[in-house]
């Protein structure tokens, strides 16, 4: 519904150009470590958790479901590099004001922007575990409702952040990096 209203107030205004990125899972910090995630309270997203998790800060993942139809059960999600988020929203400006200095008319565009292949939660632990060295404790509990197996961009259809790695913070905001190279070689 936003991205209609969005549509709307576009067509409005003549010459006006509207970029619209949707985007799953963004993860890592900027290389310096000094812009990175650090939520407070209990992180929603599944990487600054398992990095919680692996710092000693909670005890265990809990993981919600098993028994999805995906390659080892559980549920798979597209990540995608801050880095190369922060890229393709630049793509996004570029190709818009490209489009309104050539007189490209009202025009919307909306890209899906992801790595276009899915991680499961149990190779990002592994993955966690083979670039920490421990063990990061996990239970399996049930679903959550609307849970759904998979979710990922189009394949291609952004940026790929070529080392694959995922920068993390722990619980004291000091960042810690995790080079998770065994997420592109799952």
């Amino acid at each position: 519904m936003a991205e209609q209203v969005l549509r709307d107030v576009c067509a409005m205004v003549d010459g006006g150009g509207l970029a619209m990125l949707r985007y799953f899972n963004p993860v890592g910090a900027h290389p310096s470590g000094r812009l990175g995630e650090d939520p407070s309270g209990v992180p929603a997203n599944l990487m600054p958790f398992v990095a919680r998790v692996a710092s000693g800060a909670y005890p265990e993942l809990r993981v919600f479901g098993a028994d999805f139809d995906t390659r080892d059960g559980r549920a798979v999600r597209d990540f995608i590099h801050v880095m190369d988020l922060a890229e393709a929203h630049v793509a996004g400006l570029e190709w818009l004001a490209a489009r309104v200095a050539t007189g490209g008319g009202t025009t919307t565009r909306v890209w899906n922007i992801g790595r276009g292949e899915g991680v499961t939660v149990f190779e990002m632990v592994r993955a966690f575990e083979a670039v920490t060295g421990g063990r990061i404790p996990y239970r399996v509990v049930e679903r959550r409702p609307g849970d759904i197996a998979e979710s990922c961009a189009e394949v291609g259809s952004g940026p790929v952040f070529s080392c694959a790695c995922a920068e993390s913070s722990d619980t004291s905001a000091s960042p810690s990096r995790i080079v998770s190279t065994a997420l592109s070689t799952s």
